[in-house]
């Protein structure tokens, strides 16, 4: 992975960290996080420390000798030694980081950029400074200045999703270089309760950091706490019997996170200033639905958002550093930590919808948002449906989990085929942690090829060399005096360094060996579990170890090499997600600026689709059913071989649960999943159709230009005004028809993303079409109690599946979302392309424009108008074009993460 950019990486780490001539044995992509093997670094820190402070009278600078260089370069690991030693204390700067091969981050990109501000600025002064104003002049200002400002797509957003504790907040301070933005926690710790969005500052901000916290509106928060009232009642109110001990355990788990919630909103109140006091002021409810706590609540939730200033339903918060900016907004996002226990400090996360934070960052300004989730694991659904609402806005997403446990995590491999088919190539796999659970580890554990088990041997063979080098120079210290002890102090301080060194060089090649194992390892199974011809983007990254190299490193703690640690590269390959669209958009903008036509052509567009979706989809949908119903048949018979409480225990939990004994089965997922499959091909047809009637619709209103020419050359007299300007803005008007006609395929590709998302989106939290199904059934199943209940629950459930009730909601969902979004997104496309039209008729009507009284004034504009014009088209065929051409020579073809 990232072998593209491994040669410039290699540079940069060499000219950033030692700035000098060094020959650097090129060291393997992706690295990050410190970890040193904690018998060996005992060892090594143990060693010579009783005469390593003769050594500090003694210049650094002096340590080595010149001819000690050429000796140490002559041995075996001695480069890579050398650039480890020379980089103590020189803090890495990822500005110097080399950019994407690729047009948008080419300088004669940003060339192109500025004559084109000029160019607009030029015309509208013109305008503005000529002595002739009329409206029409004002108009044509007006209209100029819409060019001032390249209107680039909306920023892509790159979702990290991953269980709590995984490393998520800390994988986003590394790559947006700010320690402390994303507030981290304990390993397995929830640290983010609430969507968290980094993106570029706001073109208002003025203070470095800020955050808009946004809040639930009043129906929902009062949702929120109808819902955890249910939970805490359920567990501590109602009765046990009938429920098995799994069950029993999750509900306490959801009484429990209610009381957490609970605590964190009304802390500062005495009704819930402890746990006991919360547990009498609940004690209280008479029901599960009791509607004076809640009216209660709510209205102290009311008072919260008011005493946080946002009765609007939104909250500012700005600071002059991430740390300080970490503490105004932790209530938002996690219970926050107070040592004051007089005055509490409430945390609002419960009632706030996401929090979106403001900063200057090199990465962010690329057109990048990062987007930090809750876990989709958490027992908070109300967090879970929130991510899954999120990540479904998202153009790419980073499933992010720990190496240890990425091979043997079924939630990982659910959500690779989930992202795959929600997805597709939109995704990729981060590995943390990777210097971790290395002590004991060597190469036949983690399958190492022949070649780093043999470099993994020699660096261990160097390292007992120079131990035992080490161990007889400091025996003969005792007997030496003068200048000889001081320079056997000197040497028993280099090869103290050299020890750490290799012990450092050794890790790393360890962590190589992992990385390289699990990504195998990783790729394959994503092979097996999906459809995907592409493989399996992967990254293996280690936080700790990049922010030792960002803060400068010292002898006691070498970390990784900076590619080793997986930051610069993934951050290279993060670059790479905007880089086409904005290339588009500025090689469209140089030549014409978007609008859209003709009502009637759109009409035949739309329904032309409709008719696609009925042909690629609803049918298939229809000729399927019968095949998912006797595959749903199976299904039921396994099912309903369960013991009682079991089968009963998954009715409860929406067909979704475990247990200590078993892994967990989603009922809903083994459903969905021969539908999924089935419908893969018609989807690929459709969305090849969707392309296929832009395509149609844009020649046909090409077609509608080409006419008007044809016709004014038959009309008698015409050929007595000049109609050749004209006739050569009918070409640029084109133009503009192609890129409304591809904004609009773009917008229905989406469309068509969005709701195949919909259909087959198997998490728990999500609200796919057969799971709207089933959920009535559920509390259907739910229901039956007493004697008797569980033959009654079977017949239910055998009886839908027949009926075909787990798949009804599939075709007229499909139908609704995209007939519907079809219909919502015509009269947006109808107003484009008139728009282009319009000018067409603005452009016509400028030709039979009569002056009665000739204005000399005018006269003089007009010349000068088109004394500009012609130096502008200059400059468009000359210089720009040549820029453009010059970005696009040099640079990798695909916008796709690496």
């Amino acid at each position: 992975m990232f072998a593209e950019h491994s040669a410039s990486l290699d540079r940069a780490d060499v000219r950033v960290k030692t700035e000098q001539h060094i020959k650097h044995e090129p060291s393997s992509p992706m690295q990050l996080k410190h970890a040193t093997l904690s018998g060996n670094r005992e060892d090594t820190e143990g060693s010579g420390s009783e005469h390593e402070d003769e050594l500090d009278e003694e210049s650094e600078d002096n340590v080595e000798e010149e001819n000690e260089d050429d000796d140490e370069n002559r041995e075996e690991f001695g480069d890579r030694i050398k650039v480890i030693l020379s980089s103590f204390d020189q803090p890495y700067d990822p500005s110097l980081e080399p950019s994407p091969r690729l047009p948008a981050y080419h300088p004669s990109f940003a060339k192109v950029e500025a004559y084109c501000s000029e160019i607009v600025e030029g015309a509208v002064n013109l305008l503005k400074t000529s002595e002739y104003q009329d409206a029409e002049t004002a108009q044509l200002a007006k209209h100029i200045l819409e060019y001032q400002n390249i209107k680039y797509p909306h920023p892509r957003r790159i979702g990290l999703l991953g269980d709590s504790g995984v490393g998520k907040s800390a994988l986003i301070n590394s790559l947006l270089d700010t320690p402390d933005l994303a507030l981290e926690g304990s390993s397995g710790s929830a640290c983010t309760c609430v969507v968290t969005e980094f993106q570029q500052a706001w073109p208002t901000q003025t203070a470095p950091f800020a955050a808009e916290i946004i809040f639930f509106e009043p129906r929902t928060r009062e949702s929120i706490l109808r819902d955890h009232l249910q939970d805490y009642y359920h567990h501590h109110f109602e009765t046990k019997e009938g429920f098995d001990k799994a069950t029993l355990e999750e509900r306490e788990h959801r009484a429990s996170t209610a009381l957490e919630a609970f605590r964190a909103l009304f802390t500062n109140r005495k009704e819930f200033a402890s746990d006991e006091a919360a547990t009498e002021f609940l004690c209280n409810a008479t029901c599960a639905d009791d509607k004076s706590i809640t009216e209660k609540l709510f209205a102290w939730t009311k008072e919260l958002i008011s005493h946080y200033g946002a009765e609007d339903g939104l909250a500012y918060r700005t600071a002059d550093t991430a740390e300080e900016l970490g503490g105004c907004i932790e209530s938002f996002v996690r219970t926050s930590i107070t040592d004051d226990d007089e005055h509490p400090t409430p945390s609002a996360w419960p009632i706030v919808r996401a929090v979106r934070i403001g900063l200057r960052s090199n990465l962010l300004k690329r057109g990048l948002v990062i987007a930090d989730l809750p876990g989709l694991s958490d027992v908070n659904k109300t967090r879970t449906r929130l991510t899954e609402r999120y990540i479904r806005q998202c153009d790419f997403v980073f499933l992010v989990a720990p190496i240890s446990r990425v091979q043997t995590d079924i939630m990982v491999q659910r959500r690779l085929v989930d992202g795959f088919r929600a997805y597709g190539s939109r995704k990729a796999l981060i590995c943390t942690y990777i210097d971790l659970n290395l002590q004991k580890a060597k190469p036949r554990d983690l399958l190492a090829s022949s070649e780093d088990a043999e470099e993994y041997k020699r660096l261990s063979l160097s390292y007992l060399t120079v131990n035992k080098e080490f161990s007889r120079v400091t025996t003969s210290l005792k007997k030496l005096k003068g200048m000889a002890r001081k320079d056997a102090a000197k040497q028993i301080k280099k090869l103290s360094l050299k020890k750490k060194a290799l012990i450092a060089l050794q890790l790393e090649a360890l962590v190589k060996m992992r990385n390289k194992k699990v990504v195998n390892a990783m790729r394959k199974k994503y092979r097996e579990i999906t459809s995907d011809p592409h493989p399996l983007p992967i990254s293996c990254v280690s936080n700790f170890h990049y922010s030792q190299q960002k803060a400068g490193y010292f002898e006691d703690a070498i970390p990784l090499s900076l590619k080793v640690t997986g930051i610069p590269p993934l951050r290279l390959s993060a670059l790479r997600l905007p880089a086409t669209s904005k290339l588009n958009v500025l090689r469209q903008h140089c030549e014409a600026k978007p609008r859209e036509a003709s009502e009637g052509q759109v009409a035949k567009y739309v329904e032309e689709i409709k008719s696609h979706l009925t042909r690629c989809l609803l049918d298939p949908i229809n000729g399927a059913k019968e095949k998912w119903v006797h595959s749903g048949n199976k299904l039921a018979e396994t099912w309903l071989t369960w013991h009682y409480s079991t089968f009963g225990a998954w009715c409860r939990h929406d067909g979704s649960y475990s247990t200590k004994c078993s892994q967990r089965v989603s009922w809903n997922a083994e459903l969905l999943a021969p539908v999924a499959k089935d419908l893969e091909g018609p989807w690929r047809a459709f969305d090849s159709a969707l392309k296929e009637s832009g395509e149609k619709c844009l020649n046909a209103l090409a077609a509608s230009l080409d006419n008007i020419r044809e016709e004014l050359k038959d009309i008698p007299g015409v050929v007595a005004i000049s109609i050749e300007p004209f006739m050569s803005s009918l070409t640029s008007k084109k133009i503009l028809l192609r890129k409304c006609m591809e904004d609009t395929s773009a917008e229905l590709g989406k469309l068509s993303r969005r709701v195949g998302h919909t259909l087959d989106a198997t998490a728990d939290g999500s609200d796919s079409y057969l799971k709207q199904a089933m959920n009535p059934l559920y509390k259907r199943l739910t229901s039956k109690t007493g004697a008797g209940s569980g033959i009654a629950r079977r017949t239910l459930l055998e009886d839908a599946i027949l009926r075909g009730e787990p798949f009804s909601k599939i075709y007229p969902g499909v139908k609704d979302a995209i007939e519907g979004g079809l219909d919502r997104k015509q009269p947006e496309i109808v107003e484009r392309i008139q728009r282009v039209f319009d000018m067409v008729l603005k452009d016509f009507d400028r030709m039979f424009v009569v002056e009665e009284i000739p204005d000399p004034k005018a006269a003089t504009l007009r010349l000068q108008v088109q004394a500009f014009v012609t130096k502008a088209k200059a400059k468009i065929a000359g210089p720009m074009t040549t820029e453009l051409a010059r970005a696009m020579a040099k640079s990798s073809p695909h916008d796709q993460f690496v």
